[in-house]
């Protein structure tokens, strides 16, 4: 049985957890409104999986915006 695959909330990639966390396209955790923008820091259904190199590009700006 493959294990399911997270897509990337950014770039719709595979995540691969394998991948060490210093490594581009290790996996990190998105604010999908950043703080600094308004959103939340506690609430849970606020954040999502992206890559790391996704996640720096995407910075404080909208998921429009990084796509």
């Amino acid at each position: 049985m493959l294990a399911q695959q997270l897509l990337c909330a950014i770039c719709d990639r595979p995540i691969d957890d394998a991948v060490a966390w210093s490594d581009p396209m290790s996996a990190e955790v998105d604010e999908i409104i950043p703080v600094s923008r308004g959103g939340s820091a506690t609430d849970l259904r606020h954040l999502e999986k992206v890559h790391r190199c996704c996640n720096q590009l995407k910075s404080d700006k909208s998921l429009a915006w990084a796509r």
